[in-house]
C-alpha cells in the first residue's frame, strides 16, 4: 500500500491510497470471513467486494449485486 495523500482539514478527513491486486483481494477475503461472525462488518465487506470485482473483472459481478440486494431487501423482477 502506498499513501498518496492524507489530509485532516477541519470537517473533512481523507486519504488517497494505492493498493495492489493482492492487497485488495486479501482485504476483501478477510472482511468476508470476519463478517460471518460479526455482521456489523457486512457493509464494508460489500464495498470492498465491489472494488475487488472492478479490479479483477472490470465490472461488478452478479453474485455481489445479489448479495447486496438481499441485505437491503430488494426483490427480483421489480421495476426500478
Amino acid at each position: 500500500m502506498v499513501i498518496e495523500e492524507c489530509s485532516s482539514r477541519k470537517g473533512r478527513c481523507f486519504a488517497t491510497i494505492t493498493l495492489t491486486y493482492d492487497e485488495i483481494r486479501d482485504i476483501a477475503n478477510g472482511l468476508y470471513y470476519l463478517s460471518k461472525d460479526k455482521p456489523e462488518y457486512t457493509g464494508i465487506k460489500d464495498k470492498c467486494k465491489v472494488v475487488f470485482d472492478m479490479v479483477k473483472h472490470g465490472m461488478i459481478q452478479p453474485e455481489t449485486v445479489e448479495s447486496m440486494s438481499k441485505k437491503v431487501g430488494v426483490k427480483d423482477g421489480g421495476d426500478r
